[in-house]
């Protein structure tokens, strides 16, 4: 048999069995559009932990009427998987006139206010990133669900650099900051030559970026001719052999 798992809030009761949320009515109270909005920001925080605070307001034409007529509403089904969105959608549980249980759609417009990482200035694409460029700030978080930055990727302890213009006081998306190269484009760098006779190191101009492992191409100072050495760290590479 599969758990089930209940939270309380006054005046409802919610479990979730398999896939689905239900909430009735406790002590033969009848559900509220308050106690609808209890459930919804309780699946909704069970699944995003991080958010801080919710702002849920009835937006369908259904749910707003039936604030009225509330005793007719005997529960809510919300899915188990409910997704963070700017609308949210779940089902009221009402009585028809033959007595048999309908579900009617109960529409919600959602904010959701967590940590997110915003930039601190303009920052250009291709630009290192460095702690005091980027702070934590409450945002809603149902604007760009799972989009957002929501912790520091490691920027003090990391090379990281912008993909995009960001505007300063801008969140951060997920895919703004990628992981900098150890070798930048026109960079000059230190090249080890080496081989079972001898061990050298030279100066060269890096004509690629790359990270460790990447093969790219280099020229000597002051001339066009290149040569292949593979990126060992920052600012360095390697040949084996002579170029």
């Amino acid at each position: 048999m599969k758990p089930i798992r209940t939270a309380h809030i006054p005046g409802l009761a919610l479990c979730a069995l398999g896939a689905l949320w239900s909430g009735c009515a406790a002590s033969g109270e009848h559900a509220s559009p308050e106690a609808a909005r209890s459930a919804l920001a309780g699946a909704l925080q069970a699944r995003y932990p991080e958010i801080t605070r919710f702002e849920l307001a009835p937006l369908s034409a259904e749910a707003r009427r039936r604030s009225a007529a509330a005793p007719s509403v005997s529960g809510f089904e919300i899915p188990a998987d409910v997704a963070l969105e700017k609308r949210i959608r779940i089902w009221a549980i009402t009585a028809g006139k033959d007595g048999a249980n309908r579900r009617a759609p109960w529409w919600w417009s959602v904010k959701a206010f967590g940590p997110a990482m915003v930039a601190r200035r303009g920052l250009r694409a291709g630009e290192q990133v460095h702690p005091t460029d980027i702070a934590v700030e409450e945002r809603d978080l149902a604007e760009s669900p799972g989009l957002l930055l929501t912790a520091d990727p490691g920027v003090g302890g990391a090379r990281w650099r912008m993909t995009r213009f960001i505007r300063a006081g801008a969140a951060l998306r997920r895919s703004d900051l990628e992981p900098a190269p150890q070798v930048a484009r026109g960079q000059e760098i230190r090249v080890s030559v080496v081989s079972d006779a001898y061990a050298i190191e030279t100066t060269g101009i890096a004509r690629d970026e790359g990270r460790v492992g990447d093969v790219i191409a280099v020229t000597k100072p002051g001339t066009s001719e290149r040569y292949f050495a593979e990126v060992t760290g920052e600012r360095e590479a390697l040949i084996r052999g002579k170029p």
